[in-house]
């Protein structure tokens, strides 16, 4: 780059080109790296030439103050700065610790069988506490979605009223599970993310079954 005033020190096609910045008495050279300035690259290029050059012009100094460490603390904020440091890493842990779902439950005395039940109701307190309910609501109705695009040709762009008319003329009780998801998800609150999946897999069954009465999903042989 160039400045108002500003000449070349050396030739154009010298590797070495500096430019001339005139400023107050002296001027200052401004070099693209500093290669040519190292003792280990004195000898190559124009380096040498641009030294002798430099030299020419009089007295050259370096401005090399930005090399300094910086400013240590002084010995009385240490202790402070000591003591911040460890309120904080005290308050991280806290809250490393806080984020407990909930107090470690004792193992299962001797001889005793947790059932599928427990383990679904465990599930489900832990989903509620932790407010993933709304959010797995949402996925499984998207799934939904890319289901019935899938499988049923109802395109996932549609609204949800008119994708449900598509499904009627079929299968009216998908149509029906379906507008039952819709609100509620729309509805968040307990039992909202059972609602949901429960539609979902009605929608899904209905399709998978086409011949099967109506009620069927309901029975306990259809895997309620």
């Amino acid at each position: 780059s160039s400045a108002p005033g500003a000449k070349a020190a050396t030739g154009p096609e010298d590797p070495a080109a500096a430019v001339s910045v005139p400023m107050g008495r002296g001027e200052v050279l401004l070099l693209a790296g500093s290669e040519p300035l190292d003792n280990a690259h004195v000898a190559e290029a124009d380096a040498l030439s641009l030294w002798v050059r430099l030299a020419a012009r009089g007295s050259v100094s370096f401005d090399e103050r930005w090399l300094e460490p910086g400013a240590e603390p002084s010995p009385a904020r240490r202790p402070l700065l000591i003591g911040a440091q460890a309120l904080l890493a005290a308050l991280v842990l806290l809250v490393a610790l806080g984020r407990r779902h909930g107090a470690i439950r004792p193992p299962p005395a001797p001889g005793s069988r947790r059932t599928a039940r427990d383990y679904l109701a465990s599930l489900a307190a832990l989903t509620r506490r932790s407010g993933a309910e709304p959010e797995l609501a949402a996925a499984s109705f998207r799934r939904l979605r890319r289901t019935l695009e899938r499988e049923a040709g109802v395109p996932a762009r549609l609204s949800v009223e008119d994708a449900a008319r598509g499904l009627e003329g079929r299968a009216p009780a998908a149509a029906a599970a379906l507008r039952r998801g819709a609100v509620a998800l729309s509805a968040p609150g307990p039992g909202q993310l059972l609602a949901v999946t429960r539609a979902a897999a009605e929608v899904e069954y209905v399709l998978r079954h086409p011949a099967s009465p109506a009620g069927a999903f309901d029975s306990p042989r259809a895997g309620r």
